[in-house]
């Protein structure tokens, strides 16, 4: 019978071949030939030690029900995930193509900025400064701009307009028809 050594330790196995190595206690597969047929008695071949075979280890993928479960639930994890991920993307893809959400968002963020240039000079400014005092300091005392990096045009490439009537400004988008005064612009 050859001579077999544990995979792990690479001890020499006994001659009473156990699925587990006696020296480090781990669990192997050894080969079917490893095992005397009972009803056929072999001969028992002394081999060198340097001649010993390597039994294989016990590993058979997929039987751990543990294993398998943890695999499925990390794929769904991942999954639902990506299917999150992609619906995010596309809602704000959805926003951005909008173009009067887009002239919605810009009217907000440049009436927000008025109301901090307002807090910093106690002023709005002129209608003759205009939006560009939210980007460039027009000479007013407490100015700490930039409020806004650029003023962009509207999504339908018209200026905003700026106006102020008793201490109230407004801003203004001529919305899709591009025409100012009618029931399509967007102001706040």
């Amino acid at each position: 019978m050859p001579s077999y050594r544990c995979a792990y330790c690479h001890k020499k196995l006994e001659e009473q071949l156990q699925p587990h190595c006696p020296h480090c206690g781990r669990v192997m597969l050894l080969p079917k030939n490893a095992y005397p047929k009972k009803q056929q008695k072999r001969r028992h071949n002394r081999q060198d030690e340097d001649d010993a075979t390597i039994a294989v280890p016990h590993f058979r993928p997929g039987k751990n029900p543990a294993i398998l479960g943890g695999i499925i639930l990390v794929f769904i994890l991942l999954g639902s995930l990506i299917t999150t991920q992609l619906q995010t993307t596309q809602d704000i893809t959805a926003q951005q193509d909008d173009p009067i959400a887009r002239a919605w968002r810009e009217v907000d963020a440049l009436t927000e900025a008025l109301h901090r240039f307002h807090e910093d000079t106690g002023r709005f400014p002129t209608e003759k400064e205009g939006l560009v005092a939210l980007v460039q300091n027009p000479g007013v005392e407490g100015w700490d701009g930039h409020y806004v990096n650029i003023i962009h045009p509207d999504p339908w490439r018209t200026p905003y307009r700026y106006t102020i009537t008793a201490e109230t400004p407004e801003v203004r988008s001529a919305g899709p028809d591009q025409t100012f005064g009618t029931e399509a612009d967007i102001y706040k």
